[in-house]
C-alpha cells in the first residue's frame, strides 16, 4: 500500500503478489492490488480482483464500481457496453455511495447532478468521494477536461487529505499518471 501511495503502483502489484504468494488466502481481500491493476492498465486482471473482492464483500459498492472501470477500460464500446454488465451488490449504507452507483449504472442528468450536488455541499468525506467518483465517471465517458477538473476537486479538499485515507492517496495517484 506505501508503494502506491508514492505512485510505485508497478512496485505495488509486485508487492501484493508475494504477500498472496506467503499466504493465498490474502487473494480475495487484495482490493487494494486491483486498483493498482487499474492504473498499470491490466483491467482484465483489475476485474478478476473485483470480482474475487465482491463475492467477498456482497455490499461493496467500491468494489462494483471499480469493476465497471476496468470493463469500460477493456470493452469495445467503453462506458455504454460497461454497464449493462455492472455487478449488482447490496445496498451501501453511504448515501454518497448510493448516488455513486446510481450515477455510474445509468449516468443520466439527474443523478449525475445529484452526485455533484455532494461533491459540492456535503461533509469533507462525502465532497471528496463525490468528487473523485464524479472524475472518474468522467474519465469513463471519455471526458478527460472534466475528469481532471473533479479529481483536482478532490485532491484539494485539504480538509479530507487529513484522514490518511487511502483513496486519497489514489485521488493523487490518478491525478499524477493522467497528466
Amino acid at each position: 500500500m506505501a508503494a502506491f501511495e508514492k505512485g510505485e503502483v508497478e512496485q505495488s502489484i509486485t508487492l501484493f503478489d508475494a504477500a498472496e504468494e506467503a499466504d493465498p488466502r490474502y487473494a480475495t481481500r487484495l482490493w487494494q492490488r486491483g486498483l493498482s491493476y487499474y492504473y498499470a492498465d491490466r483491467f482484465t486482471d483489475a476485474r478478476k480482483q473485483f470480482l474475487m473482492d465482491v463475492a467477498e464483500n456482497p455490499n461493496d459498492t467500491e468494489e462494483a464500481v471499480w469493476h465497471l472501470l476496468a470493463m469500460a477500460r477493456s470493452e469495445p464500446l467503453g462506458l455504454t457496453a460497461a454497464r449493462s454488465k455492472m455487478i449488482k451488490v447490496g445496498r451501501d449504507p453511504r448515501r454518497v455511495m448510493r448516488t455513486v452507483e446510481e450515477a455510474f449504472r445509468n449516468g443520466n442528468a439527474e443523478s449525475v447532478a445529484s452526485l455533484e450536488a455532494i461533491a459540492n455541499d456535503g461533509s469533507a468525506g462525502d465532497r471528496f468521494y463525490a468528487s473523485l467518483y464524479r472524475g472518474l465517471l468522467a474519465e469513463a465517458a471519455g471526458q478527460p477536461k472534466v475528469s481532471a477538473d473533479w479529481i483536482a476537486k478532490a485532491v484539494d479538499n485539504r480538509e479530507y487529505a487529513q484522514s490518511s485515507d487511502y483513496m486519497y492517496a489514489l485521488a493523487r495517484v490518478h491525478q499524477s499518471r493522467r497528466k
